[in-house]
């Protein structure tokens, strides 16, 4: 008798967990905050995401360029046979195909983004470290091997030719990415051998420069230039505690007095600019910074949000942010913080798209950067973590993970509190 009542017990058990599973699968089929975890080996360069579902990847020597499909949670395509590195060139994505530069060879590699086929290699006069497309044509800077020369080209998609718009008289030493297309001007930022950081307006159609202008930075750090796909491009003066706007219609300069900014790094979602605050404990492995600022493009307001981060980007209707390996949604709309994920190892950077955060991590960030150690990459579910009607209720995940002791699965109740 007791054997059989620990039988049904058993059954018992099952069945419970059976509908704690169907339930779940049924009113919550999209709630995982952990979607996929990727080991990568290799510095990688850059991530971004295509189409909801891929996120290419590109790195340094060895690593090449890869293609992560993330409902799958492996490797889509990968293309390092040719070891195409990309450290100065972002690939840019335009109608299905994916364009890069590569530090090794004159060539802009064209690469149906779907299946990582080549479908034309175009031989420049120097290295691509920077591309965009507009009007069905691909733009790029070329540079010299040597460094002895950057030029604005343009390549004919029809008929494969390159020609050059405009040949920077100055000695330059970078181009910051991106570059920046207003009706028939392009806009370069460039750093310069003398320490000097400028923004150059060039007429596309006739390669005239139409304007110079110097923007301001320290030692090696100048601030990156944000468009807000109108009329208007911004700028920071870190010294200063400026934010700078000029309207590229009128040519008028505005400002915006800040306080305690530490920091040339501007980062945008399409509404908000983000500017980072004050750095505490400077020199420390407890540094961070307290506060930032979120200026609004459309209606010229600016708000300040008092936080402690590491690192922040905005996204939407709340602030993502970083803090002592614990990553947090700031909701905008409340003024209330969540943690939704917490790791042992550093973050190197994270990415975002509406639905999904990509968090890029390392045990020790010197080692995987001479490819000793892989990344790790984790991928956050946003969709999760949003409001509805400020209710709170606690729900129950099943975590399904590998015990590689005992080789079986383990099944895990996970009882969770989230905004739904």
């Amino acid at each position: 008798m007791e054997k059989m009542g620990n039988y049904f017990k058993f059954i018992f058990i099952l069945l419970i967990l059976g509908l704690l599973i169907l339930g779940i699968n049924r009113y919550y089929p999209e709630n995982k905050d952990v979607l996929r975890k990727f080991k990568l080996k290799g510095d990688v360069y850059t991530a971004q995401f295509y189409d909801d579902s891929k996120i290419i990847v590109t790195g340094t020597m060895g690593f090449g360029l890869k293609c992560l499909d993330i409902e799958k949670g492996k490797v889509h395509w990968s293309e390092d046979k040719d070891k195409i590195v990309s450290t100065l060139n972002k690939p840019f994505i335009y109608n299905g195909c994916l364009f890069t530069g590569t530090d090794r060879s004159n060539c802009i590699y064209r690469i149906d983004i779907s299946t990582g086929e080549y479908l034309e290699i175009y031989e420049i006069d120097g290295i691509a470290i920077l591309t965009g497309v507009s009007d069905e044509q691909l733009y790029f800077i070329a540079r010299a091997k040597d460094y002895s020369s950057y030029k604005l080209q343009v390549l004919d998609f029809d008929t494969g030719n390159v020609s050059t718009i405009y040949e920077f008289q100055d000695k330059l030493i970078h181009v910051r990415d991106p570059l920046i297309f207003y009706k028939d001007y392009i806009l370069v930022s460039t750093l310069q051998k003398n320490d000097r950081n400028f923004l150059y307006s060039i007429n596309r159609k006739n390669g005239n420069l139409i304007w110079k202008i110097e923007l301001p930075m320290t030692g090696m750090r100048m601030s990156n230039v944000i468009y807000d796909e109108e009329d208007s491009i911004y700028w920071v003066d870190r010294d200063k505690n400026l934010l700078y706007e000029k309207n590229l219609e009128t040519g008028f300069t505005d400002s915006i007095q800040l306080e305690d900014i530490t920091s040339f790094c501007l980062k945008f979602d399409g509404e908000h600019i983000l500017i980072y605050g004050k750095m505490e404990e400077i020199g420390t492995p407890n540094m961070y910074y307290s506060g930032l600022y979120l200026y609004n493009v459309n209606d010229r307001y600016i708000r300040t949000i008092h936080i402690n981060y590491n690192n922040a980007l905005v996204n939407g209707d709340k602030i993502i942010y970083e803090y002592r390996n614990k990553i947090f949604i700031y909701y905008l709309e409340t003024g209330e913080s969540r943690e939704i994920y917490s790791f042992k190892e550093e973050l190197v950077d994270m990415f975002a798209t509406e639905k999904y955060l990509l968090l890029m991590l390392a045990r020790d960030v010197v080692k995987a950067h001479v490819g000793y150690e892989p990344y790790k990459y984790v991928l956050l579910s946003l969709s999760v973590w949003t409001i509805k009607d400020d209710k709170l209720f606690s729900e129950i995940w099943v975590v399904i993970s590998t015990d590689r002791i005992r080789r079986k699965k383990v099944i895990t109740l996970v009882s969770r509190k989230k905004d739904y």
